[in-house]
């Protein structure tokens, strides 16, 4: 059996005076932060989230990306902090990919801070990279940042593609289930997320073809959009979107962060997919039926 546990976006925040730090995308980011994000995302819960992923001993922890909110130093710090539990009682066993919160601006991007600060966790520091977990399991990080302005999409380059091609070539052939980690999906969500030039994966039709060629369920472990919920593909069957949604989010009306992540497990050949949600004072934990194709099931509510 292998066990995971996939966690979303956590937006660690931190406010900085330092001038250097606030010009352009990032003072609009910090701007935001004031007036929003800082009252929205309750940094303060990880703790009961890191002491609950450490309870059920997974074999895995997979991060889908945006660690921090504007990729400031003191945020990347913040992070680590505040997972360091989680990293010494699971030594060698976390995976992380960016997300675009992580390489904020063009800044970020060339001095690859992530990198430098979660390195550790890119699994040999590679783009992508790919890691065969035993029994026919892989999993490939993607990385899907880039410079975007004021934006904040995601592009699929050649290049990742061509590495994509390379493991199917090389390796790919031991493959019975392939899980992938990356912040953006490859497809958008219809009648809840619409189809938005500032939010999508450019290029992710290409992605989405070459999953779609590999003949074997493909899990995508994604985040972005602050929702929890598992979707499967209309036009590739064997791809199924798993969202992670934001466990340190308090949405609108309610009193405190709806703590969770996803867990996963792979036995005899199949994996099942388990929602841990923190209600009150106790976490409780139910089985994800996977959806029909084209269908979604919302995860982020109290309901199967």
């Amino acid at each position: 059996m292998f066990r995971a546990a996939h966690i979303g976006d956590l937006h660690f925040w931190r406010f900085t005076a330092n001038p250097g730090y606030l010009l352009g995308k990032r003072l609009l980011g910090i701007a935001n932060l004031v007036l929003k994000r800082s009252r929205a995302f309750q940094q303060h819960r990880a703790t009961e989230l890191v002491e609950h992923v450490e309870s059920i001993s997974p074999d895995r922890v997979l991060f889908s990306g945006d660690f921090t909110t504007t990729s400031l130093p003191s945020e990347f710090k913040a992070a680590v902090e505040a997972l360091k539990p989680l990293e010494d009682s699971l030594s060698g066993k976390i995976r992380a990919v960016p997300g675009n919160h992580d390489r904020y601006t063009k800044r970020e991007l060339r001095t690859k801070s992530f990198d430098v600060h979660l390195g550790n966790w890119c699994f040999h520091g590679t783009w992508p990279w790919f890691e065969d977990v035993g029994n026919g399991l892989w999993i490939a990080g993607i990385d899907g940042t880039t410079s975007n302005g004021v934006g904040c999409f995601g592009v699929f380059d050649d290049r990742t593609l061509k590495s994509l091609r390379d493991w199917r070539a090389d390796r790919g052939a031991t493959a019975r289930e392939l899980w992938v980690v990356c912040h953006f999906p490859a497809e958008d969500l219809p009648g809840v997320f619409h189809h938005d030039r500032g939010t999508e994966l450019r290029g992710g039709d290409r992605l989405l073809a070459f999953l779609g060629e590999l003949d074997i369920p493909v899990l995508f472990l994604h985040g972005h959009h602050h929702y929890r919920w598992i979707y499967r593909s209309p036009s590739r069957p064997n791809i199924t979107y798993l969202n992670a949604g934001a466990p340190m989010y308090r949405r609108k009306g309610r009193p405190s962060a709806d703590l969770g992540f996803l867990e996963l497990v792979r036995e005899n050949d199949t994996t099942g997919v388990k929602v841990h949600s923190l209600k009150g004072q106790d976490w409780t934990v139910r089985e994800v039926q996977q959806p029909e194709p084209g269908k979604y099931r919302d995860l982020q509510k109290t309901a199967p």
